[in-house]
């Protein structure tokens, strides 16, 4: 016999999805509002949740978001997800295509996590192997996931940002950056000419399911050969191949 469509694990996920959707952190009225829940309902769930690290009270308040332990699980599936065979595979026929590095990255703990790689053989460059993770701010995966914030949401992680420089070309004024990510949000993708490691270039393009970034397809190459101009002249390939991924992992 099939279950109730309303029963207590229905409601618990249903919870998780309304605080994971918010923009910010949310109130339990606010939450059993958009759920058609009492609110005494929503309190037991959210302190339950809570008591299992899935969820956490806002700073000097008494609103609710995601957890460290819900934020783990999520990146676990998410990476799972991402290297799973034929993301995999579109991601291998994409590097021989074109044919240079590709990675794909996920954003974890305030960082790049590359958590697929495609190598192929015309040069070295710059490998970012699976684990290996990277700033926010200088690399074109990164600069993406920026771009994906509300103006509002980034205004305020610019606002307590340490712009480290890694390199001369790093940009690490607040106003250039502001105005890069302002750019990266017309055109939808994302170009880091060696702002992260002398030599080495790269772009990336986003990978978006339900019309959400959950990663980046992106390329890193010598900089002697891969100019702004060749990056751009690589979008077509480099956007189908994000928007096949986005479909093997839906």
């Amino acid at each position: 016999m099939a279950e109730a469509p309303d029963q207590p694990i229905d409601r618990v996920f249903n919870v998780l999805e309304a605080i994971s959707k918010a923009a910010g952190p949310t109130s339990i009225a606010e939450i059993a509002a958009s759920l058609g829940l009492p609110a005494p309902t929503v309190h037991r769930i959210v302190e339950q949740l809570s008591a299992r690290g899935l969820l956490k009270r806002a700073l000097d308040s008494k609103r609710v978001m995601i957890g460290a332990r819900l934020v783990e699980f999520g990146t676990s599936i998410l990476r799972n997800a991402m290297i799973g065979d034929r993301p995999h595979a579109i991601l291998m026929e994409v590097a021989r295509s074109i044919p240079e590095h590709c990675q794909i990255g996920i954003v974890s703990e305030g960082e790049v996590l590359y958590v697929d790689t495609a190598h192929v053989a015309v040069g070295n460059g710059l490998q970012f192997n699976p684990g290996r993770r990277a700033p926010l701010h200088c690399t074109s995966i990164g600069k993406l996931f920026l771009a994906s914030m509300s103006p509002k949401r980034f205004e305020d992680w610019l606002a307590i940002a340490d712009l480290k420089a890694f390199t001369k070309h790093t940009i690490a004024d607040k106003n250039a950056l502001y105005a890069d990510i302002k750019s990266i949000r017309k055109t939808r993708w994302a170009y880091s000419g060696e702002e992260f490691v002398d030599g080495v270039s790269g772009c990336a393009v986003p990978i978006h399911t339900r019309n959400r970034f959950i990663g980046g397809l992106g390329v890193a190459a010598p900089s002697i050969r891969f100019s702004f101009d060749h990056a751009q002249s690589l979008l077509p390939s480099l956007i189908n191949a994000g928007n096949l991924i986005a479909a093997a992992v839906t």
